[in-house]
């Protein structure tokens, strides 16, 4: 896992993740968004919506999130959410969480072993560390 004090900074990785949006209370596909996610230098960044072309409109929003700064990264906790989908919880604002999942029949396994080395050690939750040990991204309970 990364380091006690921050995240660890030589692990890069770029994909596609689905994205709860702020504020649902459950998983509904209607508040889902794919984004393409890429971790670098201990920072999440994603980005997602339309473009339409060249000579304006909307283009694409991309945020960023410290890992150095996630308080817990556990499975997902949202009600029906898809098996592999997992929460960041923030330390500064315990009430503000980024909740992700694969793609339909894409495994969370390399994301969550990537975010488990990127953030504080003390953020991996013991069940997600169970789970990590696992071959598949099947929901462990305790």
């Amino acid at each position: 896992m990364g380091e006690a004090s921050g995240a660890f900074t030589g692990l890069e990785k770029t994909g596609t993740l689905l994205k709860l949006n702020k504020g649902a209370r459950a998983w509904a596909y209607s508040d889902v968004k794919p984004k393409t996610v890429h971790l670098r230098d201990g920072v999440l960044t994603y980005s997602g919506g339309g473009s339409l072309g060249r000579g304006g409109g909307r283009g694409t929003s991309t945020s960023a999130v410290e890992l150095r700064h996630v308080a817990q990264l556990r499975q997902s906790t949202v009600p029906g959410a898809p098996v592999g989908a997992f929460d960041l919880q923030m330390q500064s604002k315990p009430s503000r969480t980024y909740t992700f999942a694969p793609e339909p029949g894409a495994s969370a396994q390399g994301w969550l072993g990537a975010l488990a080395v990127a953030v504080p050690d003390s953020a991996v939750d013991r069940g997600l560390q169970a789970l990590l040990r696992t071959k598949s991204a099947e929901r462990i309970t305790p």
